[in-house]
């Protein structure tokens, strides 16, 4: 075969291919074509239904900030929870509420169930955390329609946790009512007000009692000084009703200072406590300590240093000389000489 007829031979193959090609190309497009306006009805008819109605979607081990979702029934935007809606978690906590591009976010009602552990929080959520003004109630290990055996916090809450200013009632009857950090009591100016009746104004740091304070008894006794994690320990004074004043330096177990008794002697040494909270004059009762030694200011100016023993102060003339008193006779037991030296029982200046 010449070369001229092998090449008209080869162009006629070669059209027939680009022929059959092109019209394969063609029945392709089509075919995408009917294919993707059928999708695309099909999504425009679904986001119709999703956004003019409530649906019902199953997640299952989706994870979010309070564990894995189980259900959600709501409402969407753009393939996303938005709107009204309530999320049930597998770990048993409920959310129903505000949503917003796939988050809690705006008002709603977070129902824990964590452990057996009851609590339910009220109030504002931002991103999917509590941020705003809440209500949370701790229920603990059983729910109970009586709200009076829960605690409960309204106030600041950032991330999730109590920041901020807020008020918590105990369980107990105590009500805090200050500033919170970390979940924790701390605040220069925070107020406890106790179940019966006490009232501490003051330093909180740590979620305890620590700093500078003022306790108010329900006697109408009160301790203004030094407090360390609840207790008075430090720089205090405390004032009784009945008059008498403890100024000094105060730990868990000994009272260092001057006791000021109402009729206006004054005893500087070392007491300790007897039982607190159970005196109608005064929280504390101090009592010197027979195992130390101090001096007695009597209101007539006389200094006098001395013991206590059994709730008695026992002077000792040896270390005040000058105050000792003349030696007194008196007969007993036919005539028998003894000399009298007086002892000074607490009771004549309380």
């Amino acid at each position: 075969m010449s070369l001229n007829k092998r090449w008209k031979s080869r162009r006629k193959s070669n059209a027939v291919k680009r022929k059959s090609r092109r019209k394969s190309n063609t029945v392709k497009r089509k075919s995408r074509r009917k294919s993707n306006t059928v999708k695309r009805k099909s999504r425009r008819k679904s986001n119709t239904v999703k956004r003019k109605s409530k649906c019902k979607r199953s997640y299952v081990k989706r994870k979010s900030n309070f564990g894995i979702v189980a259900e959600y029934k709501g409402e969407y935007k753009n393939n996303k929870m938005h709107g009204k809606g309530k999320m049930t978690f597998q770990s048993g906590n409920v959310y129903d509420g505000d949503w917003e591009d796939g988050k809690m976010h705006g008002k709603g009602i977070m129902t824990f169930k964590d452990g057996g552990i009851y609590s339910v929080y009220d109030g504002e959520w931002e991103n999917g955390m509590m941020n705003g003004k809440g209500k949370m109630t701790f229920k603990g290990e059983e729910e109970d329609e009586n709200e009076d055996k829960y605690s409960v916090y309204k106030g600041d809450w950032v991330n999730s946790i109590m920041n901020g200013k807020g008020e918590m009632t105990f369980q107990s009857g105590n009500v805090y009512d200050g500033k919170w950090e970390d979940g924790m009591m701390n605040d220069d100016e925070g107020k406890m007000t106790f179940n019966d009746g006490s009232v501490y104004v003051g330093e909180w740091k740590n979620g305890e009692m620590n700093g500078k304070g003022k306790m108010t008894f329900i006697n109408n006794s009160y301790y203004n000084g030094d407090w360390k994690d609840g207790e008075m320990s430090g720089k205090g004074k405390m004032t009784c009703t009945n008059g008498n004043v403890y100024d000094g330096n105060w730990d868990p177990f000994y009272f260092n200072g001057k006791i000021i008794y109402k009729y206006g002697n004054v005893y500087n040494g070392r007491g300790i406590y007897s039982e607190q909270g159970t005196y109608k004059d005064c929280y504390v009762n101090i009592l010197p300590d027979d195992d130390s030694n101090g001096e007695m200011e009597y209101k007539d100016g006389r200094k006098i240093q001395g013991s206590w023993e059994k709730g008695i102060f026992k002077p000792d003339y040896r270390r005040s000389p000058s105050e000792a008193p003349q030696r007194l006779t008196a007969p007993f037991h036919n005539s028998i000489q003894h000399v009298i030296y007086p002892l000074i029982n607490p009771s004549q200046f309380n």
